[in-house]
């Protein structure tokens, strides 16, 4: 019965999504790509007339949750320059059988993610540009004024104190602007990209680099150079209890069958901070 409905799911975005293409006047270019559960459905298009090729993404949810920074994270993202990423041309909205539908059309990267996957699970060799434009650009967002909120104390409080008791000093001190869902998928390289922008808005000193760090575990050599980039923000005190709270979001998603097995490495890396406190 749940593979039945899935498929069923899949079928009924796959509907979406050649709903929204008609309505922006476009047309499939590119086989359809589901996004994480099912939630989102994306394809290359092309405009009917003529014209560059574009991103056509639509993603449902129900109608009591379809509100906040997160359903206009993209659109919204035009607030950040001076770092590569899509634009969001256009978007339309609309409902059916309860759930609220956002279509955008984005502008074209061709480039490929660095992995299939939010964790890292093979190694890769990225150039020193990646990794300096991958500095700049988190350097320019984290100075980007906004009202969004990604991450909050109380968030990050009531998290580190139910998983790590009083181990920790649960304060956060330098908040700053972060994308906020920085994984492998999110990143594209060799050519430098970052794709994904619903979650942006402000979050504690270093979230970014700290949620790249826990999704390189399972390739320690990628791992390193993360942690050697993102040295002088990791290994602050608000970077250390960062990261911790990122532990705590990829293992509440192992909980629903996501990152199994990064579970352990996610607890042997908790134990070595909460060492070093």
């Amino acid at each position: 019965m749940t593979e039945l409905a899935d498929e069923n799911h899949r079928a009924w975005m796959r509907e979406a999504l050649d709903h929204a293409a008609r309505q922006f006047g476009l047309e499939l270019t590119g086989a359809p790509v589901f996004g994480w559960n099912d939630r989102s459905i994306s394809a290359a298009v092309t405009p009917l007339g003529g014209g560059a090729r574009r991103w056509l993404r639509v993603v449902a949810e129900h109608l009591s949750w379809a509100n906040g920074d997160w359903w206009t994270g993209n659109r919204d993202a035009a607030a950040v320059t001076g770092i590569a990423k899509p634009r969001v041309i256009d978007a339309r909205e609309w409902t059916d059988d309860g759930q609220a539908l956002r279509a955008e059309v984005m502008t074209y990267i061709a480039a490929h993610p660095c992995s299939s996957t939010p964790e890292l699970r093979r190694g890769i060799h990225l150039p020193s540009r990646w990794w300096h434009a991958l500095c700049q650009g988190l350097d320019r967002l984290a100075n980007v004024s906004t009202d969004r909120w990604a991450v909050d104390q109380d968030r990050v409080s009531n998290r580190l104190r139910i998983f790590f008791g009083d181990q920790t000093d649960t304060r956060i001190d330098r908040w700053t602007t972060a994308h906020a869902d920085l994984h492998w998928a999110n990143l594209t390289g060799p050519e430098f990209f970052i794709l994904g922008w619903e979650m942006w808005g402000r979050a504690p000193y270093g979230y970014d680099a700290a949620t790249l760090y826990c999704h390189s575990l399972l390739q320690p050599e990628v791992a390193q150079t993360v942690h050697d980039t993102f040295a002088d923000v990791l290994d602050t005190p608000d970077g250390r209890r960062t990261q911790l709270f990122a532990i705590t979001n990829m293992l509440l998603r192992a909980d629903r069958g996501d990152y199994l097995d990064l579970v352990i490495p996610l607890h042997h890396h908790a134990r070595a901070l909460l060492a070093r406190r």
